[in-house]
């Protein structure tokens, strides 16, 4: 299934540790990298990786959803994975259980599938492994990692909105909208790390999760990612990353 990374310029420098670590614990997917600025990103991309630019970014001011309109509007896939740049994958993807969802959606039957279980007490029984979101449940629009059909998504990307517009203003919207949000049961599927929080960058030290996940990442992961980040995080988290142990996953 083809995955949609969604970068801004600001984020850029996140997108290459990203891609490594999707190739890392999701391979053999085609992946589409949106951004805008080119200079701004990496120079090679992995074969299964194609950069896809939205044009300035400035152009669009604080606005998320207008560059996006256009682009999906016209794509021909019926289905797919959105993801943003600062959520790093961090432990391998069950791919049979993959499937369970990707069947679900492919077949009709659901809108959209929630790739982790942040959602799940808001659910109800759906069938033997899945779960599905309640009609009244806050956050079906949520960005976290997930598949959805280019309807059901185009349904909420309306122009002129920002993030946070999309995924709570279209809040309201959503609920009772009739469309079959499904979820695992159990464990997440996508384990992640949300990396940057308000624009602070993990590890938050004063947050319950230092690193936003509660799955651990490696701190090979974890160094991967600071080798990307500019000179002064690296600099001020220097000897923390020294001292991280190889066999331990951090939160």
């Amino acid at each position: 299934m083809k995955i949609f990374l969604i970068a801004s310029d600001y984020y850029a420098h996140l997108v290459e540790p990203n891609l490594i670590l999707l190739n890392r614990y999701f391979p053999e997917n085609e992946i589409v990298c949106l951004g805008y600025n080119r200079d701004l990103f990496q120079n090679t991309f992995q074969p299964n990786v194609t950069f896809h630019s939205l044009g300035n970014q400035e152009h669009f001011g604080k606005f998320w959803t207008t560059p996006l309109v256009n682009y999906f509007a016209q794509l021909e896939d019926e289905s797919f994975i959105v993801l943003i740049e600062d959520f790093f994958l961090t432990a391998q993807v069950d791919v049979d259980r993959f499937k369970i969802l990707e069947n679900e959606v492919n077949s009709g039957k659901a809108q959209k599938a929630m790739l982790d279980t942040h959602l799940n007490k808001f659910s109800s029984d759906y069938s033997d492994d899945m779960v599905m979101l309640d009609q009244d449940a806050a956050y079906r629009t949520s960005l976290h990692p997930a598949i959805w059909t280019k309807q059901y998504f185009l349904k909420f990307l309306k122009p002129n909105n920002t993030i946070w517009d999309f995924e709570v203003g279209s809040m309201p919207a959503s609920k009772n909208d009739g469309a079959v949000i499904v979820s695992l049961k159990d464990d997440d599927l996508f384990k992640v790390s949300n990396f940057y929080v308000r624009g602070t960058p993990a590890p938050r030290f004063n947050a319950p999760r230092a690193w936003g996940t509660n799955a651990g990442i490696l701190a090979e992961d974890m160094r991967l990612i600071s080798q990307y980040m500019p000179a002064e995080y690296r600099q001020k988290y220097d000897q923390y990353f020294k001292e991280l142990r190889d066999d331990k996953r951090y939160d």
